[in-house]
């Protein structure tokens, strides 16, 4: 009998949803540890992915910051 492959949940990958999981990974572990490799397998998708809307990691944390001092 062959068995079905796991249902994949879709998420909305857009700017809001990254940050907010970035927000979630540093709080869980740390800024030294923080990578979008890292990210990415927190949030189910491939690094990659998250270059579509950040340029890289410190378009991402600029991004973070701005949040903060927003």
């Amino acid at each position: 009998m062959r068995s079905r492959p796991a249902r994949r949940t879709e998420i909305s990958l857009d700017r809001s949803t990254i940050l907010t999981s970035a927000w979630e990974l540093v709080n869980k572990a740390g800024l030294e540890r923080f990578s979008l490799r890292a990210l990415g397998t927190q949030m189910s998708v491939h690094a990659t992915a998250i270059y579509y809307h950040f340029d890289g990691k410190p378009s991402l944390l600029q991004a973070m910051a701005g949040q903060i001092y927003a």
